[in-house]
């Protein structure tokens, strides 16, 4: 009985020390930045870019969602207020996704940006295997 006793209590213990990590997490904005351009007319094979941008970090998902719907504010309205060399047209993925087509010379392409708030324990940077 004393057994069972104890170990109820240290999965109590477990449980409770886990809830209280994971309500610690910190949520990370991040920008995925990635470009695909390539040259029609001298049919080159297409060049290609990927990075990440570390936006900073909120307490709970909650705050970070909000920043991330107000960093997509920016990023589908900043070549309205202002000229963006090349830039042909603007698509949007509500709160997630912005595509700039671009043409610029001989190059065409894309440019996309896309936000995730994700745990601060996850690095979107490292390869999934």
């Amino acid at each position: 009985m004393k057994n069972r006793l104890t170990i109820i209590i240290l999965a109590f213990l477990v449980v409770s020390t886990a809830a209280n990590a994971l309500a610690e997490c910190a949520w990370v904005l991040w920008t995925k930045h990635e470009d695909r351009m390539f040259d029609p007319q001298v049919k080159v094979l297409p060049t290609s870019g990927l990075r990440w941008e570390l936006m900073g970090a909120k307490g709970t998902q909650t705050e970070c969602e909000d920043v991330k719907r107000r960093t997509w504010e920016l990023y589908a309205t900043e070549c309205e207020e202002r000229s963006c060399q090349g830039v042909q047209k603007v698509s949007k993925v509500l709160n997630e996704m912005v595509v700039h087509s671009i043409k610029v010379g001989t190059l065409e392409g894309e440019y996309y940006r896309t936000l995730y708030c994700i745990p601060d324990t996850v690095d979107p940077r490292e390869k999934k295997e």
